[in-house]
């Protein structure tokens, strides 16, 4: 019986033009979890900062949440360099700590010097829930032909955190040297 459901299986696969050994298996997804507002935060502590976060999401190979502990809410991180890219793809960044939709961190760049406040260069990223400001090359940049499919969302660039006044980047988001399939909302 289940040799004949496996070859019912495989003649159905074969009539959409796909075969069994092309089925990827779902790469499961990392939980990161920031709980500091430090930046670049010391070495060997027991805290993890957004930097090292993205840091071990990019060297985990992506498939990675970066969620932030729910005590960090409303709270301000302010980078004093530029943030690693985002290069290993499939990683979220999820700064909507309570999940109603709007903004919980805000990356503030006054101090960051020549910074875009999130690069990403690789493919089905997703940055939600950030207050993204005050970065001297621009909020986000989404660059490269590697950077496909990736959406941020539920963010306010280049204002406070309320979204009532101007905190602006130079820049509010670019999209270029190859970057396709991205959406902005």
């Amino acid at each position: 019986m289940y040799g004949a459901i496996r070859g019912w299986f495989a003649l159905a696969l074969a009539a959409c033009g796909l075969s069994a050994g092309v089925i990827a298996p779902v790469e499961p997804s990392h939980i990161i979890v920031v709980d500091s507002l430090a930046d670049p935060g010391a070495p060997l502590d027991a805290s993890r900062t957004l930097r090292e976060a993205v840091q071990l999401a990019n060297l985990r190979g992506g498939h990675a949440t970066i969620r932030f502990e729910a005590g960090l809410r409303g709270g301000t991180i302010r980078l004093t360099s530029a943030l690693p890219p985002l290069t290993s793809g499939n990683t979220t960044i999820d700064g909507d700590v309570d999940g109603d939709g709007a903004p919980d961190i805000e990356l503030n760049g006054q101090d960051a010097g020549a910074a875009v406040g999130i690069s990403i260069k690789s493919e089905a990223n997703i940055v939600r829930g950030l207050v993204i400001n005050r970065f001297a090359e621009g909020g986000v940049r989404v660059s490269g032909p590697d950077a496909s499919d990736n959406v941020v969302s539920d963010c306010r660039i280049g204002t406070d955190r309320a979204g009532e006044k101007a905190a602006p980047n130079n820049g509010g988001v670019a999209i270029d040297a190859g970057a396709r399939r991205n959406r902005l909302g």
